[in-house]
């Protein structure tokens, strides 16, 4: 195709993105943040030829979840004696894991904290089972919202990528953010600025008593197109908007 025709093309691409009606996000409640959670974990493959033996092989994994939501392995190893295969397997993967990291209460960021998952196989390469499962976290909870206040309209969004942004506040007993932060934002950078500043400016009504100091919260924010829109063939869709009730 002619370099004329491929600046049209892009241009054009451009206009029908520009000529989309604004967005808005969907925000929910507050909430507590919660540990460091995975949001995407790889499953090895089973090894090439091999058998489990009963009731299966369990390899631990230890490793460190960093602010940036990557995951640094310390110590990969079985329960039950020696299985450099299946060690091996799992190696293979960890590159791909990524988490929701864990927050600093004190500061309300995010900061790098332990973790441990456990990937057991059963059975054999014909027939393969895998599963990956992690200590129960410890329920977190925050004093009761009665209701959030904003006299800034719900931050909106043009073009055609969706996405999901988890905004962590600090927030005071008198309902103030002091201040407000990114935990997770996909795609990465996108909406950040438009959701902090709509955070930032969110005025909360605790239900008596008022806490007594600082509470670290965290809010979702959702950036979906509406269902009309979401079908064209350029749209980068997000899985949370596929979710029941996600639509505008």
């Amino acid at each position: 195709m002619p370099h004329t025709d491929l600046r049209l093309a892009a241009a054009l691409a451009l206009l029908a993105a520009a000529l989309l009606p604004p967005a808005a996000a969907q925000s929910g409640g507050l909430e507590a943040p919660g540990a460091a959670t995975p949001l995407l974990v790889v499953e090895p493959a089973f090894p090439p030829g091999a058998v489990a033996p009963a009731p299966g092989v369990t390899i631990e994994v230890l490793g460190t979840v960093r602010q940036d939501a990557s995951f640094v392995a310390q110590t990969l190893q079985a329960r039950d004696g020696e299985h450099p295969a299946f060690v091996a397997a799992v190696r293979e993967v960890i590159g791909h894991w990524r988490f929701l990291p864990a927050v600093d209460d004190a500061s309300c960021t995010a900061t790098d904290a332990p973790a441990r998952l456990f990937v057991t196989f059963a059975g054999s390469a014909a027939a393969p089972s895998i599963s990956i499962t992690r200590p129960a976290a410890t329920p977190r909870t925050i004093p009761r919202v009665t209701d959030l206040f904003n006299r800034m309209r719900r931050p909106s969004f043009t073009g055609l990528i969706e996405g999901r942004v988890l905004v962590l506040s600090l927030i005071d007993p008198d309902g103030v953010s002091r201040a407000v932060s990114v935990r997770y934002s996909s795609a990465p950078g996108r909406f950040d600025r438009a959701v902090l500043d709509h955070a930032r400016r969110t005025l909360v009504d605790w239900a008596p008593p008022n806490p007594t100091a600082a509470v670290c919260t965290q809010r979702e924010y959702r950036m979906c197109l509406d269902p009309a829109d979401r079908h064209a063939a350029d749209v980068v869709r997000h899985p949370v908007c596929d979710e029941p009730g996600a639509g505008r």
